[in-house]
């Protein structure tokens, strides 16, 4: 039972579902979102500013074609294939983000709005 346990928490380690290169930059921009804004308010309007996801497409760019190039059988560059993998790994990590800041939000305490509903 416990060899069962270890063997599917080392799958998950090794497969690269949790530490994907799109997961780790939507995480990176979430977390950017969340903590960088000075007030709760904030935190949707950095979501929808554009930075974070010229960021991702930046990085999603440069990852395809520097390590993960898709090659069709003569050796040259597959660009329509690597299109469509460019999309998906968009997308991923866009909802790698939002999923992260609904993920702090919904943890977050805030003491500042905790001490204003008592001196209201």
């Amino acid at each position: 039972m416990i060899s069962r346990i270890i063997h599917t928490i080392t799958l998950l380690l090794t497969s690269g579902v949790l530490f994907h290169h799109c997961t780790l930059i939507g995480i990176f921009c979430g977390c950017w979102a969340f903590f960088g804004a000075a007030e709760e308010a904030e935190q949707f309007s950095r979501l929808a500013d554009s930075r974070p996801y010229m960021l991702i497409a930046l990085f999603v760019f440069m990852y395809r074609f520097i390590f993960k190039k898709t090659l069709r059988d003569d050796g040259e560059l597959d660009l329509k294939l690597m299109f469509f993998y460019l999309i998906g790994d968009f997308i991923w990590a866009v909802i790698a983000m939002f999923c992260t800041d609904f993920f702090f939000i919904s943890w977050s305490t805030s003491s500042n709005s905790i001490s204003k509903g008592k001196a209201q």
